[in-house]
C-alpha cells in the first residue's frame, strides 16, 4: 500500500467507525431489552411517529454515558432492563397486543417496574423534543409531530460546548 493511501485510510477509519456505531445492532443485552420496551411505548400513530423513527435509542445510547446523564437514572435505566428481562422473558416471543397488556399490568402492580417505565417515558419524550444534534428527534420529526416551532438559534455543539 502506498503511504499516501495508508494515511488517507488511517485518518478516514475512525471516522467511519464512529458514525457507524449507532448503526449497527445493539450487542449490549440491556439495550436489545430496552429498545423492544420502546417499542411498545412508542408505537407509530396517525400522529406521532415510532421509537425508531425517533431515534430513541440512538439518543439514549448517545447520551447515556455522557458526564452530564444522571449517573442515577444510567444506573437505575441498565440494571432495570436486565431485571425486567429476567422477570419477564416472555416478553420478547409476545405479539404487540400482548406486550402491551404486560407493561400495562406490571407497571400498575409493581412500583419499581412503574419508575423504571416512568423513566424510560422520561426519556424517551425529551429525544422526540430534543434538538436533533443530540441524536434524538431524527429530521425534526418529533417538533413536525406536535407542531412544536422549535427555537432558533440551534445548538452547533452538544452540552454547552463553545463555538
Amino acid at each position: 500500500m502506498k503511504r499516501r493511501s495508508f494515511l488517507f485510510f488511517t485518518t478516514l477509519t475512525p471516522l467511519l467507525l464512529q458514525s457507524a456505531k449507532l448503526d449497527k445492532p445493539f450487542v449490549d443485552e440491556r439495550y436489545v431489552t430496552i429498545s423492544k420496551v420502546y417499542e411498545v411505548l412508542f408505537v407509530k400513530t396517525d400522529t406521532m411517529p415510532s421509537a425508531n423513527e425517533i431515534g430513541i435509542m440512538d439518543y439514549l445510547i448517545t447520551n447515556i454515558n455522557h458526564t452530564t446523564f444522571p449517573s442515577e437514572d444510567r444506573e437505575f435505566i441498565l440494571q432495570g432492563a436486565i431485571d425486567f428481562k429476567s422477570a419477564f422473558p416472555e416478553f420478547f416471543t409476545m405479539n404487540k397486543e400482548e406486550k402491551t397488556k404486560l407493561l400495562k399490568s406490571t407497571q400498575t402492580e409493581n412500583e419499581y417496574a412503574q419508575d423504571w417505565l416512568s423513566k424510560l417515558i422520561y426519556y424517551g419524550f425529551e429525544a422526540l423534543l430534543s434538538d436533533p444534534i443530540y441524536s434524538g428527534n431524527k429530521q425534526k420529526i418529533g417538533w413536525e409531530s406536535v407542531n412544536h416551532p422549535y427555537g432558533q438559534p440551534q445548538p452547533k455543539r452538544k452540552y454547552g460546548q463553545k463555538v
